[in-house]
């Protein structure tokens, strides 16, 4: 099973190791809503709380990845004909749990596949870095605040979108490239770590083996915290860059477009706050998010197919 690192209360399943009153031992995912109580009523007297020294909870986070053996995994579904045991996580207005905020549903979750298996099987987990790990958009923007001032991960539109960025970024870091490193911002109450906007598409580098051979010499790049890149295009081979502005660089199908030395300094781009008046104005998809993205100036070098282009300024 794959995890990441999780922040008390956090509304993601945490892997915890259960020992059962007959004292069988199981690695498995206890559902959010289900953690607090199980660690109250079993000694932990705060509760889910964050570590004094790494700052997250000691029970990581379920990112539902996994990797199952076939033979235990037929050996399983022979014994539970594909059955799992059904769960329900109602959503509540408020502390009073008086009134829902949404339909609760009936839900046989996926990673509970873990609870089936037969004592003989093992089963493990192994962490990602934060950067790679879960960050959806599965809350509104007044929500996303209240969790946000409460310091519980928002999982908003805003914080989803720069953690893209940030992905982006984080991967760069890890070839040896120099990417500043984001600053805590609010948009509409919603805190996120706001870097360098950086998008590699998948059609330039879907993994990071194929990201290192895109990037000969990944020393030889810098990029600045209110940058923004866009990458396109299996063709773009990119050898030295500095950038402290906004840069696209895109080569079609065909195409070949090689960055041998570029340096680009522009006004780039501004992740500006929406005011109460704009925010009631704009669509629903800008207003989710909190801010808009004004492109104040961008440099743009693109190779069209069957050429071959090659930068060196």
């Amino acid at each position: 099973m794959v995890a990441m690192p999780r922040k008390a209360k956090e509304a993601i399943g945490a892997l915890a190791r259960l020992t059962h009153e007959d004292g069988r031992v199981q690695v498995a995912n206890v559902e959010y809503n289900q953690l607090e109580p199980l660690l109250l009523a079993t000694g932990f007297v705060g509760g889910d709380e964050n570590d004094e020294e790494t700052g997250f909870s000691k029970f990581p986070g379920n990112i539902n990845e996994f990797v199952i053996h076939m033979d235990s995994y037929l050996e399983v579904l022979s014994t539970t004909q594909g059955h799992v045991d059904e769960f329900i996580n109602p959503k509540f207005n408020d502390a009073t749990r008086s009134t829902f905020k949404s339909p609760t549903r009936l839900e046989c979750m996926m990673q509970d596949f873990a609870k089936t298996m037969l004592p003989h099987h093992r089963v493990g987990w192994t962490e990602y870095p934060l950067e790679f790990g879960y960050f959806p958009c599965k809350n509104d923007i007044v929500t996303a605040a209240k969790l946000s001032a409460q310091g519980v991960p928002p999982h908003s539109a805003s914080t989803a979108e720069f953690a893209v960025y940030a992905m982006h970024a984080a991967a760069l870091r890890c070839l040896g490239a120099s990417v500043d490193a984001p600053v805590r911002r609010s948009y509409r109450g919603v805190r996120v770590n706001a870097g360098a906007a950086i998008v590699l598409e998948p059609s330039f580098a879907p993994c990071t083996t194929i990201l290192s051979s895109r990037l000969p010499s990944p020393t030889q790049i810098r990029i600045s915290r209110s940058s923004a890149l866009i990458v396109r295009g299996a063709g773009v081979l990119i050898r030295s860059l500095v950038l402290d502005g906004a840069l696209e660089l895109m080569a079609e199908p065909g195409a070949i477009l090689e960055v041998q030395s570029l340096s680009v300094r522009n006004l780039g781009c501004e992740f500006r706050e929406l005011s109460d008046d704009e925010i009631a104005k704009v669509p629903e998809r800008t207003a989710i998010r909190g801010f808009i993205v004004d492109r104040m100036e961008c440099r743009r070098i693109v190779a069209r197919a069957g050429e071959h282009i090659v930068v060196n300024e």
